[in-house]
C-alpha cells in the first residue's frame, strides 16, 4: 500500500523522496525532524532539505516551536494542490508545443510574410526567439534597427552576428544602438567592421546591471518589432508587426 501511494505522489510530480517525507508526515499530523526522518526511514538531512519545498507546494507549514515541527496539508487537500499544479504545467506544456509548431512552420515557409492576422506573439524560449530572430533578419530588405543593453551585448550568440553580415551584403543597412563600447571583441570574431557604411553603431553610458540586466528591441524595415525588458534573460520577448505598436 505504502509503494502505491509513493508511486501515486510520484505521478502528480512528487519526487519518492518527497512523498516519503510528505506522507510520513501526514500520518504523524505534527511532527518534528527526527520524528519525521525514523517514520519515513529517510537521512535527516534528506529531510531537511526537502522540507522546505513542501512548505513553497502547501503541502506541510512550519510551526515555530523548539525543536521546529511541521504540519501536513491532508492527503486530499494534497492532491488537489498537486493536481492543480499538473493542470497549469500540462497547459503551460502546450502553449510551447503550440509556439514550437507554429515556428517550425515560419521556419518552412521563410520567404512568406509572417501571418498578417497574428499581430502580438509573446516567444518565452530562447532558441525559438533566436530562430524567429534569423528569420526576420533572412527576410529584411532595407534597414534592421537594433537597441541593446550589456546583457545581450556580452553574448555574440544574442546579435546573430553571422546574420546581420548577410544581410549586410544583401544591402540592408544596421543601426545599432549598444549599452557600452566593447566593438574590438564583439566584431572581430565575426569579421564585421563598425566602420561599414550600411552599419552605423552609437554608445550609451553604461548603466547598473543590477538596474536593468536586459533590454533588447529589434525593427525589421519597420514592420516588425521584437522587444524583451528582463532582468533574467532575453525571454519572455514580444513580437509584433501592428504599425501602432
Amino acid at each position: 500500500m505504502q509503494e502505491d501511494q509513493i508511486q501515486a505522489l510520484n505521478d502528480l510530480g512528487l519526487s519518492v523522496v518527497q512523498a516519503k517525507t510528505y506522507l510520513s508526515l501526514a500520518k504523524l499530523g505534527e511532527a518534528h525532524v527526527g520524528a519525521i526522518s525514523k517514520a519515513s526511514n529517510l537521512a535527516r538531512q534528506d529531510v531537511y532539505r526537502i522540507m522546505p519545498s513542501l512548505e513553497k507546494m502547501g503541502l506541510a507549514e512550519k510551526i515555530l516551536t523548539t525543536p521546529t515541527t511541521y504540519k501536513a496539508t491532508s492527503i486530499k487537500q494534497g492532491v488537489s494542490i498537486l493536481l492543480k499544479k499538473r493542470k497549469k504545467e500540462n497547459e503551460e506544456t502546450q502553449r510551447e508545443a503550440n509556439l514550437l509548431t507554429q515556428t517550425f512552420d515560419s521556419a518552412l515557409n521563410s520567404n512568406e510574410t509572417l501571418q498578417a492576422e497574428q499581430q502580438f506573439r509573446i516567444t518565452s524560449e530562447e532558441t525559438l526567439l533566436f530562430k524567429m530572430h534569423q528569420q526576420l533578419i533572412d527576410k529584411a530588405e532595407n534597414g534592421i534597427d537594433i537597441l541593446i543593453s550589456t546583457g545581450v551585448f556580452a553574448d555574440h550568440s544574442r546579435l546573430n552576428l553571422s546574420y546581420l553580415k548577410r544581410a549586410m551584403k544583401r544591402g540592408v543597412r544596421i543601426r545599432l544602438i549598444a549599452q557600452e563600447n566593447r566593438k574590438n571583441s564583439i566584431f572581430k570574431e565575426q569579421e564585421i567592421s563598425p566602420e561599414d557604411s550600411i552599419m552605423e553603431i552609437r554608445y550609451l553610458s553604461k548603466v547598473n546591471p543590477v538596474e536593468m540586466s536586459w533590454f533588447g528591441m529589434h525593427m525589421f524595415d519597420g514592420k516588425e518589432v521584437t522587444m524583451c525588458v528582463s532582468r533574467s534573460g532575453p525571454v519572455p520577448s514580444l513580437w509584433s508587426n501592428s504599425p501602432r505598436s
